[in-house]
């Protein structure tokens, strides 16, 4: 029973190599997670290899999905999760997906619904030194906001602050990320959209000397309030 328990938790808190799924309607294993989250939980344990992971169904989220530090990582070892053209449906009041200090993780094939009225729900959120991640193909949509407010929410946005974005750091929120063709819009009518489409904000004390490189290519834009883009304190970034 002992030895049962202790292959158990080496199991639980194994570090990721592999193939990898995340359905909701199969139950839990060694290569499958349920959720999201518990998929986002278990990068905490680190990685030792490439991970590859697809999504089926439909998930729906009432909070962010945090990608934290991953230990392991690196130009081989990279982190790819292919959304397979599914739908994450998220009534976060702050952000879908918060990358925070996560590297070398890339999300293609997704389409994410901002399903919350709140003026502060966004899409995706870059902090604490996010780097080298990338989102293609990915479709971000509000369908339910019907307000506007000039500070607040965006479908992507890089900045260390989850209450207000444009406030400032001293360091980089992210550097080297890509943001390729996406697709960021809204559908309920009357929406007036997020107050940025794109905010990209990095460190007061960085930017004079070290690059961010962030790259936003082939992205259609269908609606925003305030700012298509805002950029502040970059270096070397490409719009």
């Amino acid at each position: 029973l002992l030895a049962a328990v202790l292959l158990s938790a080496g199991a639980v808190n194994a570090q990721l190599s592999g193939s990898y799924t995340i359905n909701s309607a199969s139950a839990t294993s060694g290569t499958n997670y349920q959720t999201w989250a518990a998929f986002a939980t278990a990068l905490g344990n680190g990685v030792s290899g490439p991970v590859k992971v697809t999504v089926s169904g439909t998930h729906t989220i009432t909070s962010a999905i945090t990608f934290n530090a991953i230990s392991g990582v690196s130009a081989t070892n990279t982190i790819e999760i292919d959304g397979n053209g599914t739908t994450l449906s998220s009534s976060s009041s702050a952000e879908a997906i918060l990358f925070n200090g996560a590297d070398r993780v890339s999300i293609t094939n997704l389409t994410i619904y901002i399903t919350s009225s709140l003026t502060s729900a966004r899409g995706i959120r870059f902090t604490n030194a996010a780097d080298d991640n990338t989102i293609q193909k990915v479709t971000i949509q509000y369908s339910g906001r019907t307000t506007s407010a000039t500070t607040a929410g965006a479908y992507i946005a890089i900045s260390g602050s989850k209450t207000s974005l444009t406030t400032l750091t001293t360091t980089h929120n992210g550097s080297r990320n890509l943001i390729k063709a996406c697709t960021l819009q809204t559908t309920n009518s009357n929406n007036p959209g997020p107050a940025y489409a794109i905010l990209d904000q990095q460190g007061t004390s960085s930017y004079s000397s070290t690059a961010s490189n962030n790259t936003f290519e082939c992205n259609v834009i269908t609606n925003f309030f305030a700012y298509a883009i805002y950029a502040r304190y970059t270096n070397g970034d490409q719009f």
